[in-house]
C-alpha cells in the first residue's frame, strides 16, 4: 500500500512539474548587452510570475519593478522575459514560476563586467627628484568581473629591475628614485568583458642645492636679523633662503645687496627652478 502511495506522489509531481517546459541554467551576460529569458508553460492561461532572487518583478504581461530596465512579451505559450541593458546589479537568480501548481525553473545570470582603472596619485604627471625615497605609484581596479589581473608596463622601455611590485602587482615602489626612473608607465587591466589602461607621466629633476651635497641651507635667525624669501611667481614663503650674507652655492659666491638692503638673486637654471626673487633683511 505504502509502495503505491509513493508511486502515486511520483506521478504527481511529474505531471505539475511539466506544467514549464523550459530548462533552466545557467547565462552569461556582458555588461550593457540585453538579454532575453524565456519561460515556455503548457498553460499559457495560468499566471506565469518572474522573480529576481525573492522579489517579484513581473507577473503575466505586467512589470511590477519598472525601476529595473525590464520587457515583457508573450509569444503564444512562451513567456519572453527581456533586461533591456544588463549591469553588474543583473548577478542574481531570476525565476519563471506558475502560480498553481507551485513550480519554477531558474537562471542564473552572472554579469561580465569590463575593467576600470584608476591611478594614484592622480595627477597624471608627478615631479619627483633624484634620492626621493620610497614613490609608490599605485594601480586601483575599481569594476571588474571576473576580477581582472594587473600588468604594469614603461612605454618605450622595459621596466626598470630596481622597481618593487607589491599588493599582488597593484603598486609600483621606488626604494629611491633615479633619472632613468623618468617616463610614461601604464597600468593594464584584462578580463573577458574588455580591458582598461591608466597612465602616468614621472618627470625626475636633480635634488636641490644643498641637498646633493648632504646639507640644507636654513633660513638665518639673529638678533638684529629677519630673513624672509618669497618666490615671485606664487607669493608662497619658502624654506630656504639665499641672501648676501649666505653663500650662494649654485652661483658660486654670495649676493650682493642692492641699494635698499635687498639682495637678488639669479634665475634660469639648469634644473629649471627658480630662486627666491628677493631677500628682505
Amino acid at each position: 500500500m505504502m509502495k503505491l502511495v509513493l508511486i502515486g506522489l511520483g506521478l504527481l509531481i511529474a505531471s505539475s512539474t511539466a506544467q514549464i517546459r523550459t530548462k533552466g541554467g545557467t547565462l552569461i551576460a556582458k555588461e550593457g548587452e540585453s538579454l532575453t529569458l524565456r519561460c515556455e508553460v503548457e498553460d499559457p492561461s495560468i499566471a506565469i510570475i518572474w522573480r529576481k532572487n525573492n522579489d517579484v518583478v513581473a507577473v503575466d504581461d505586467e512589470i511590477l519593478d519598472t525601476y529595473g530596465g525590464y520587457e515583457i512579451a508573450m509569444e503564444g505559450s512562451t513567456s519572453v522575459f527581456t533586461i533591456k541593458r544588463v549591469e553588474p546589479i543583473n548577478s542574481a537568480n531570476y525565476s519563471c514560476a506558475l502560480a498553481e501548481p507551485e513550480v519554477s525553473v531558474t537562471f542564473v545570470i552572472k554579469v561580465q563586467v569590463k575593467p576600470l582603472v584608476l591611478i594614484s596619485p592622480d595627477t597624471g604627471v608627478y615631479h619627483a627628484r633624484v634620492g626621493e625615497k620610497n614613490l609608490v605609484i599605485t594601480c586601483h581596479v575599481k569594476e571588474g568581473n571576473p576580477k581582472p589581473g594587473v600588468v604594469w608596463t614603461k612605454q618605450a622601455a622595459k621596466l626598470p629591475e630596481d622597481i618593487k611590485k607589491d599588493h599582488e602587482g597593484a603598486r609600483l615602489v621606488f626604494p629611491e628614485v633615479k633619472k632613468h626612473h623618468a617616463g610614461k608607465y601604464n597600468c593594464l587591466t584584462e578580463n573577458v568583458a574588455g580591458m582598461d589602461r591608466a597612465t602616468i607621466e614621472i618627470h625626475v629633476a636633480e635634488p636641490l642645492q644643498g641637498e646633493r651635497e648632504g646639507e640644507y641651507i636654513d633660513i638665518v635667525k639673529l638678533w638684529n636679523v629677519f630673513v624672509l624669501c618669497f618666490d615671485c611667481e606664487n607669493a608662497s614663503l619658502m624654506a630656504r633662503c639665499w641672501c648676501h650674507n649666505i653663500c650662494l652655492k649654485k652661483g658660486g659666491g654670495p649676493i650682493a645687496p642692492s641699494i635698499e638692503g635687498v639682495g637678488t638673486t639669479k634665475e634660469g637654471f639648469s634644473d629649471g627652478l627658480r630662486e627666491p626673487a628677493s631677500c628682505n633683511l
